[in-house]
């Protein structure tokens, strides 16, 4: 699994199931307890990737790593191209050479946001350059890679390793600093939010689905989106409820305030995933909760 170090991989390491013997790969950190070995690899160096590839010789692989955040995409779009869209199609060769499964972790942010509600079959047309980029990564697995598979998360919610710099951890800390900046939250963003230890149980059966697969044709894309559809003000006075911190520092923001423009609303449903995974997310209010007790 690559990106195993980050937000997505320490939850899935909370939640492992998976039989067999598994290896993460990390660029700069690593957290202990992980069910895994633990490899460096820098993407960038694709020659390395292959050796290694050829050395550890997977049954199959998650492809998790990525540079999430929208703004370095924006400000840095060859070094994240080269991250995001040459390394992942390294990874795919590899797979498809040795026709071992290929899950590919993409993002609701390959849509542009106006014709929300979206399902696997939507028009896909990205806003921004993280989204461009991996709508470049799905175009050419669905083209060319048949072995592969893309899963497209929402908006994840969760408190990682001590290093992470997700939202949710600083958010959570924003509202529990009473001297500190009042939160300011987009209320006219849509999203879908899902936990990620919910995203990390159904990508591990998703990923046993695939792979044990050998009668039934499946599905390429998969969503999974959560429970609830609302806005990221919304979602932070839900947090702010939930974790017992002052909802009176939440302001509501907007986007027409930034620039460049972000998606409206991304939120999205599945077409496919409750029929073959029994796909019945918690409630918000339950993942919350869950998140809570386990942080």
């Amino acid at each position: 699994m690559t990106g195993a170090s980050g937000f997505l991989g320490w939850h899935l390491a909370q939640s492992w199931q998976l039989g067999g013997e598994a290896v993460g790969l990390y660029y700069r950190q690593q957290f202990e307890g992980a069910p895994w070995s633990w490899e460096r690899i820098n993407l960038l160096r694709d020659q390395e990737l292959r050796e290694l590839l050829d050395r550890l010789a997977p049954d199959a692989i998650i492809h998790a790593a990525a540079i999430a955040n929208s703004s370095f995409c924006e400000e840095h779009p060859a070094l994240s191209y080269h991250v995001n869209v040459y390394a992942s199609l390294t990874l795919a060769d590899y797979a498809k050479a040795r026709g071992i499964p290929f899950l590919f972790v993409s993002s609701d942010m390959v849509f542009n946001g106006h014709s929300a509600p979206y399902d696997e079959d939507s028009f896909a047309y990205p806003l921004l350059q993280y989204g461009s980029q991996k709508l470049a990564v799905e175009e050419a697995l669905l083209a060319d890679y048949p072995n592969a598979y893309i899963c497209r998360l929402p908006l994840l919610l969760g408190i990682g390793p001590a290093y992470s710099k997700h939202f949710f951890g600083r958010w959570l800390a924003q509202l529990a600093d009473e001297e500190g900046e009042q939160l300011a939250a987009f209320s006219d963003e849509y999203r879908t939010p899902l936990s990620a230890y919910e995203a990390a149980r159904y990508l591990q059966q998703l990923l046993a689905l695939i792979y044990y697969n050998t009668e039934e044709k499946l599905p390429r894309i998969w969503h999974f989106p959560g429970p609830e559809r609302l806005s990221r003000l919304a979602l932070a006075q839900k947090m702010a409820h939930c974790f017992g911190l002052d909802a009176h520092k939440i302001l509501a923001a907007s986007l027409a305030d930034i620039q460049p423009a972000r998606p409206e609303d991304l939120s999205m449903q599945s077409l496919y995933a409750a029929k073959y995974l029994n796909y019945s997310p918690l409630s918000l209010a339950a993942q919350l909760e869950e998140i809570a007790a386990k942080s």
